[in-house]
């Protein structure tokens, strides 16, 4: 029952409720209660500071039970899964797209390429928004599934490739908070032991989305007989997660939590001396704290070494895994003959690769939980820039999906130039020659890191 209470106290949904009622619905159980005669005089000069009780504060959201953490949890993998599926599972419908509006192959592939530039770009914004108290992150995930929700109908009804394509753009960056911000949401969360599991699970989540995006793509179009299934599918995913944050995501941003704290106890003593950190501070204009937040997050993705390592790191695997959507067809459809159902099972190699190393990184992990057991790479950023998570998460985005989008452009031409055998040598050669990053990181990160001004 104290599960279900916090998880719906805290919830968008709640709190719109509770505002549109000026307080009569759903009111909150104030933790941090007072009575009136022990209140503080109301010097208006005299301003006191609210802030959490103790490290085991029942508001601090890693102190949540089990049951409510785990819920909290799921729901940002839920949407950290849907956004992934959406990119690829448009592939599939490429063809369709082709035929009806008939664009060229490379406008076809637009669809994928512009999906993820976008949400390399979307973070940039939207990570400050989540990170702002009088906002915080629950109202930024909701907001932004709903809009990609309504863009996602809006592209399946669309009448001409231009409209798919500003659609598909707009979706991507509307929809891209739980790539960027899941990350720091995950370690509001959880405990720091717990971190590293949930970090695990959660970059799964991101994998299983491409991995089964083109299979439940391939499947809807053989269903319905039309290119626009995969986007009335996805529509239909987002849906379900929009309601599903709506309700049962509650807020993890520590700075909201006590900006509304400060709120309940000004409402119940009638004492204006209480405020959070936030409202002491000198009020900041919303762009210019938004341009000011682009370029940390720049600074940080390009400046700081560890960081640049493990954006070029990650920038590599990003561009193999969307040339491969690419690719794959060449090989599976020009080579083997495989049906379309088939070519999607063909990228589930790829998920049961990642499924057995999280396994094997979790017992790892869990048997041998000492200095000399690397951390993935996420939680390695996570962990060395903890005040800095959503900035670091937000250039890392920026750049993976930049890439990752720009590369599948390149295919067509790629294939055709060198064949497939040579196209896919030179990944590999690529592939090998970034090999000693992770190495370098793991024998300098400490000196790397010492460097830094923001690393932990």
């Amino acid at each position: 029952m104290e599960s279900l209470n916090i998880i719906l106290r805290d919830s968008v949904c709640r709190r719109l409720l509770n505002y549109l009622s000026n307080g009569r619905c759903f009111s909150y159980h104030v933790s941090q209660s007072l009575k009136i005669e022990d209140a503080p005089s109301r010097d208006p000069q005299e301003r006191i500071m609210v802030a959490f009780e103790s490290p085991e504060d029942s508001d601090i959201p890693h102190n949540w039970p089990t049951l409510a953490r785990m819920v909290a949890g799921f729901n940002v993998m839920l949407l950290n899964f849907s956004f992934y599926a959406a990119s690829a599972i448009f592939t599939p419908s490429i063809l369709g797209i082709q035929e009806e509006f008939q664009a060229t192959t490379a406008e076809g592939t637009l669809g994928l390429s512009l999906f993820v530039i976008a949400y390399g770009i979307g973070p940039l914004i939207l990570s400050p928004l989540s990170s702002l108290p009088t906002l915080g992150r629950s109202p930024v995930y909701v907001l932004g599934s709903l809009a990609f929700c309504l863009l996602n109908i809006g592209t399946a009804l669309a009448k001409n490739i231009q409209t798919v394509l500003i659609l598909r753009f707009l979706g991507g960056f509307v929809g891209s908070a739980p790539i960027s911000v899941g990350g720091a949401s995950l370690m509001e969360i959880y405990k720091p032991n717990e971190v590293p599991y949930a970090i695990a699970m959660y970059a799964v989540s991101g994998v299983c989305g491409p991995i089964l995006g083109p299979i439940l793509g391939t499947l809807a179009i053989k269903r319905w007989k039309t290119w626009t299934a995969t986007l009335w599918l996805l529509s239909g995913i987002t849906a379900f997660t929009t309601v599903s944050t709506l309700f049962f995501l509650p807020e993890t941003l520590a700075s909201n939590i006590l900006l509304r704290r400060a709120k309940r106890l000004r409402a119940q003593t009638g004492n204006p001396a209480y405020q959070s950190e936030t409202e002491m501070e000198p009020s900041e204009n919303l762009a210019a704290r938004i341009v000011k937040d682009i370029g940390n997050d720049l600074k940080l993705a390009c400046l700081d070494p560890v960081i640049l390592f493990v954006n070029l790191h990650t920038m590599l695997v990003y561009g193999v895994l969307y040339l491969w959507f690419e690719f794959f067809p060449f090989v599976f459809d020009g080579i083997y003959h495989f049906t379309p159902i088939q070519q999607g099972l063909a990228f589930f190699g790829i998920l049961v690769g990642a499924a057995v190393s999280v396994v094997a990184y979790v017992l790892w992990l869990y048997v041998s939980y000492q200095p000399r057991v690397a951390d993935s790479i996420l939680n390695y950023l996570g962990e060395s820039y903890p005040r800095h998570v959503a900035s670091v998460f937000a250039g890392n985005t920026f750049f993976r999906s930049s890439f990752g989008g720009a590369l599948p452009l390149a295919a067509p031409r790629m294939l055709n130039s060198l064949g497939i055998g040579w196209a896919s040598s030179v990944l590999g050669f690529i592939s090998v020659a970034m090999m000693p990053l992770p190495f370098i990181l793991h024998r300098y990160g400490k000196r790397l890191r010492s460097w830094s001004q923001f690393a932990n």
